[in-house]
């Protein structure tokens, strides 16, 4: 078990690397790896990605363009073919307030590790803020793909959102 511990890590390692190396005109930071691990929750962060693990499913975050790199485990959540116990492990996780020391367009404060969990959820289509939230989010900044003011609300009513998620996935 711990050795396939060790070889996910290597593989993660390596696309990170491979995906750091990549990047053409983006200025590159100096890679500073830091671990968290709650149960079967892990997330490894650098300067440019973070990577979060709920047991078997894999996201990775690219800080620099505020967005999820599309790897299979995001496809198949968008594409809804992940297992309900994931679903309710990532809704349950929106509440963690892990801060990550990333800036985000349209949050006055740093990105949290629920954000990640909850934009997911968000790009999905799992929610629509308008019919599950009662919020109208509608004003976008020409630099920035999320709706002014929704991860903001997010930090305000972070357990209102996350049972909303949980309920609308328990009613499937």
């Amino acid at each position: 078990m711990e050795n396939l511990r060790l070889h996910q890590f290597l593989a993660i390692s390596l696309v990170f690397f491979c995906l750091l190396s990549s990047c053409s005109g983006k200025e590159q930071k100096e890679v500073k790896d830091v671990a968290i691990s709650q149960a079967d929750n892990e997330m490894v962060m650098n300067d440019s990605l973070i990577n979060i693990r709920y047991g078997q499913f894999n996201i990775i975050w690219n800080c620099l363009d505020n967005c999820f790199i599309q790897n299979d485990d995001y496809k198949a959540f968008k594409d809804r073919k992940i297992d309900g116990r994931i679903l309710m492990n990532v809704a349950e996780s929106i509440s963690d307030t892990t801060d990550l020391a990333q800036n985000i367009c349209s949050k006055k404060v740093n990105l949290r590790k629920g954000d990640l969990a909850f934009i997911l959820f968000y790009e999905s289509n799992y929610i629509a803020p308008a019919r599950d939230l009662g919020m109208q989010f509608d004003v976008f900044d020409d630099d920035c793909k999320f709706p002014c003011g929704i991860l903001d609300y997010l930090e305000d009513n972070r357990e209102l959102v996350k049972s909303v998620i949980i309920k609308k996935l328990q009613a499937k």
